[in-house]
């Protein structure tokens, strides 16, 4: 009899916690918890809302205000539309310097020679030096006929040679000059500025010139020679006095006039 009495029991109680087991799936399958993690979850909201038309519509039609509707939107990973997004630049979007930049950079690619390979940092000299190539001066000087490539060319013709004006100024003193060349040369002597140093020694100067006169102290190289004399010399104003000589004048004289002796 204890026997059955404990069996009745125990199956009792396996009966009765099935029971309960079976009233949580229940309860779960009615009002399951919302999970962020599970993509289905976007569904609850539109689930709430119909419960609560059908509340509404069962209560004689008073129905509280409808929440807004969730909108499925496509989701992408972090950072991928900024990696496959191209900017497009425009003169607009660019800060000053950046479109200052940006025309010196289109000038260099502009400013090449497709003749002579020549490259140019101003875009005038550009135009002037294919003026050049092609051999046409359209601009003659009235009063002495001369051509030009240009009509500033022709205007600087007419202001140095004829009116006797010199154009370029120094910076620093009251010095002008005919030419930029030897204006740019002259104001080194205020700024100290030598960009041209000896290839043999530490010296530097002004001039590229000098500085080829002075390197022929240290290569030994004698570039000028009289034909008369049969000598040579390293520098020009060596042979220009040389040539006032003299002796040098003798010598072109009796070159010219040899003397004949009497047999």
């Amino acid at each position: 009899m204890k026997r059955e009495i404990q069996m009745d029991t125990e199956l009792a109680v396996m009966s009765a916690g099935n029971m309960n087991d079976s009233n949580e799936n229940v309860e779960e399958l009615l009002d399951p918890e919302e999970d962020d993690d599970d993509p289905l979850s976007e569904n609850h909201g539109e689930s709430e809302d119909i419960a609560q038309d059908l509340s509404g519509s069962s209560n004689g039609g008073s129905s509280p205000s409808p929440r807004p509707k969730k909108v499925a939107t496509a989701t992408t990973p972090a950072g991928t539309a900024k990696s496959t997004r191209r900017r497009y630049v425009t003169w607009n979007n660019l800060t000053e310097e950046e479109i200052v930049e940006r025309k010196r950079q289109q000038r260099r690619r502009d400013c090449v020679c497709e003749q002579c390979g020549r490259h140019f940092t101003d875009q005038s000299n550009f135009k002037l030096h294919m003026l050049r190539h092609t051999g046409i001066k359209n601009f003659a000087c009235p009063d002495c006929g001369k051509k030009f490539y240009t009509e500033h060319l022709l205007s600087l013709h007419l202001r140095i040679e004829h009116r006797g004006e010199k154009p370029y100024a120094c910076k620093y003193c009251n010095k002008t000059f005919k030419n930029s060349t030897p204006r740019t040369i002259h104001e080194r002597i205020h700024t100290k500025v030598r960009p041209y140093p000896c290839y043999y020694c530490s010296k530097s100067f002004s001039a590229p010139q000098i500085r080829k006169e002075h390197e022929l102290k240290h290569n030994g190289v004698r570039a000028f020679f009289c034909e008369t004399c049969d000598l040579t010399f390293k520098r020009k104003t060596h042979l220009t006095v040389h040539l006032k000589s003299k002796a040098h004048v003798m010598r072109a004289k009796n070159k010219d006039f040899p003397s004949t002796e009497k047999v």
